[in-house]
């Protein structure tokens, strides 16, 4: 029978996680995380028959689990770890983070006398979602979602790990915005946006479960090539980004207009987020490099009452120029 819980009620201090990955045999105490949250899918089927007002029974299907992390970007050694690299790696792209369910994902529980008593661990995983978010007052911060056929909780005395883990000591506790670019049309300066609010990259792997008659376990997950997206927000200043979204009318520089009807495709894109404790734009901390990017919808002004006028718009990676790759690359350090 249940009794009264030792524990008032636990912080989130007092939670840790750690990633495994089976190819490189690697684990990984992650740093920085701001949430973590597993959820159970089962979808339950009640059942009900007629001449009754009462529900018969029901039916479940084979349980699902999605990980949700948030961390805040502070260096690479969890993509790395999710990508299938080596610690010491230098750069990967969106194909590397699709897996054969090579990921295991622990998360340590430990009491307010900080003894660990128990963990929860999800395995056989593939990442589903990866995002970047920029945005004005918040720090850089990074979210992935792990899709994983098996879910356990173990007791005090049968955890994997039993002891608290060691975390980064010396990367940033946070990164903000006033210390990463963007780059559109061009990796170089000629390409950089100014008055940026807010953006965002987005890469999504739809993940199909497979399911067999008698197994009551998912079988495993397959894995969609990625999908990507960039949203940026920009306060509206000068021409800017039409002078490289659309195409002018009369010779350049000057132009009578920008024709919304013809949109340019934007080749080469970068971000790049810089050391917040070296000189201002001087030292990579983290890049992408972006192939071909499309404009799919927008905003080209949104004026009100006491407010300042901004634009939006949201690009789709529509071909990889670099096979293999999914159209887009990510350095610990700048662009190779």
């Amino acid at each position: 029978m249940p009794s009264s819980p030792t524990d008032i009620a636990r912080l989130g201090h007092r939670y840790q996680v750690r990633l495994y990955h089976a190819t490189t045999a690697r684990t990984l105490v992650a740093s920085r995380l701001q949430r973590v949250e597993p959820n159970i899918r089962q979808n339950t089927e009640v059942y009900y028959e007629l001449g009754s007002v009462d529900p018969t029974g029901h039916t479940s299907e084979s349980p699902e689990f999605r990980i949700t992390l948030e961390e805040n970007l502070h260096n690479s050694d969890l993509d790395l770890l999710l990508a299938g690299k080596a610690a010491n790696g230098t750069s990967w792209n969106l194909r590397d983070y699709i897996n054969d369910s090579k990921l295991s994902v622990f998360i340590l529980e430990r009491n307010n006398s900080d003894v660990v008593v128990g963990e929860v661990e999800f395995q056989s995983g593939v990442l589903a979602e990866v995002s970047w978010n920029w945005q004005m007052g918040q720090p850089v911060s990074a979210r992935y979602q792990i899709d994983a056929r098996l879910g356990v909780r173990h007791t005090q005395a049968y955890v994997p790990h039993s002891t608290w883990g060691a975390q980064h000591a010396t990367a940033p506790g946070g990164i903000n915005i006033k210390d990463a670019r963007l780059f559109l049309g061009s990796q170089a300066a000629g390409g950089r946006m100014y008055r940026l609010q807010s953006f965002s990259l987005r890469t999504t792997y739809r993940t199909t479960a497979v399911r067999e008659a008698g197994t009551r376990a998912v079988v495993g997950y397959v894995v969609e090539p990625p999908e990507t997206s960039l949203d940026i927000e920009l306060l509206a200043a000068d021409h800017q980004p039409d002078d490289i979204l659309f195409s002018g009318a009369t010779a350049s520089p000057v132009y009578s207009y920008y024709d919304y009807v013809n949109s340019i495709t934007l080749a080469t894109n970068a971000i790049r987020v810089y050391d917040p404790s070296a000189t201002e734009g001087a030292s990579v901390l983290k890049a992408w490099s972006i192939e071909n990017l499309v404009l799919d919808s927008g905003s080209p002004i949104l004026a009100s009452v006491r407010g300042t006028a901004t634009k939006r718009y949201s690009f789709k990676l529509v071909k990889a120029t670099t096979a293999n790759t999914g159209g887009a690359t990510v350095y610990a350090g700048d662009i190779a």
